[in-house]
């Protein structure tokens, strides 16, 4: 009996470079590959362009052959240039290593340019035809962060006050003329300051700085008598006041207390407007009430009869 040779098939492939793909034989019972392998598929992933044969043999011992081929394209290796703006400007971003490009803005040029409010990624991606590369590209905005430091916006009248910005920067000037990150002020007034950072992207900040003075008036001691009550007067206003001791008042924050001491004491209160602060004393001298005494402090009294009192 003469038997057919089996019809040996195998299939062919175009990959991209660095991808996988499988040949798969068809028609035999067993297969050796020319690669060694002995199984009806194969995984390949050549670099270059390969070809292959696979032998089949049929269930009646009949052998034939088959070839197939890996065809290889090379992947467009392409490069992207990244970029830093200040925010409101434009950042021009060109791609390199391919004939056709295509961004993520839907542009067909090489380079495009483009005005992100923040920062932002792009995509391109250029073809062969079979092989598909994409880099990304990053624009990086750089925003305004200029900011005078959290200080209380007052000074006293003649102290100064430290303003300074809670960021570095390369370049500084102050409306006052000086380009030091710190400077000191000592008037009201509106100040401002405009700055470059690194990357030479401007920014500014203003602060209105209010001045106060310092208030407070001398207070003249008192003395009173044991058991009496004293009158304590400060300038009155919308101050914040602070009296001590304030166990013989009747209240420790109001411009006007009350005071009932029971020795001679020294009162203290400091007044507060703004970022200036006063100290006064006042004393409260306190006498103690007179000790009488009367003699005979008692008498049995016989109608007609006098009797002399003394008082001491």
């Amino acid at each position: 009996t003469v038997n057919p040779l089996p019809v040996i098939t195998a299939n062919s492939d175009t990959i991209c470079l660095g991808i996988n793909t499988t040949l798969t034989a068809h028609g035999g019972a067993t297969y050796v590959w020319s690669t060694g392998n002995t199984t009806q598929s194969i995984v390949q992933s050549p670099a270059v362009n390969t070809g292959y044969t696979v032998t089949g043999t049929d269930v009646n011992s009949c052998v034939n052959t088959a070839t197939s081929s890996i065809v290889v394209n090379v992947t467009p290796i392409i490069s992207v240039s990244n970029d830093t703006i200040c925010s409101g400007s434009t950042a021009t971003l060109t791609a390199t290593g391919a004939s056709s490009y295509t961004w993520s803005t839907s542009a067909n040029t090489a380079s495009i340019q483009v005005s992100p409010i923040i920062t932002t990624q792009y995509t391109v991606s250029s073809s062969n035809g079979i092989c598909t590369s994409s880099k990304i590209a990053t624009v990086v905005v750089v925003t305004d962060h200029t900011h005078i430091g959290n200080v209380t916006p007052a000074v006293c009248m003649g102290d100064s006050l430290k303003l300074y910005t809670t960021s570095t920067y390369t370049a500084y000037s102050w409306s006052t003329g000086q380009n030091s990150p710190t400077i000191e002020v000592t008037q009201e007034g509106i100040y401002y300051v405009n700055t470059i950072d690194r990357f030479g992207c401007t920014g500014s900040d203003t602060i209105h700085i209010f001045e106060f003075s310092p208030v407070g008036w001398p207070m003249t001691d008192t003395t009173i008598c044991e058991g009496q009550t004293a009158f304590l007067h400060e300038i009155p206003g919308n101050y914040i006041y602070n009296w001590h001791p304030s166990s013989t008042l009747n209240h420790a924050n109001i411009y006007d207390p009350v005071a009932h001491p029971v020795i001679t004491t020294t009162y203290s209160v400091t007044i507060k407007n703004g970022p200036c602060i006063t100290t006064n004393t006042v004393t409260v001298h306190v006498n103690p009430m007179p000790h009488l005494s009367v003699n005979p402090d008692s008498y049995v009294l016989i109608p007609g009869e006098t009797v002399t009192l003394q008082a001491s």
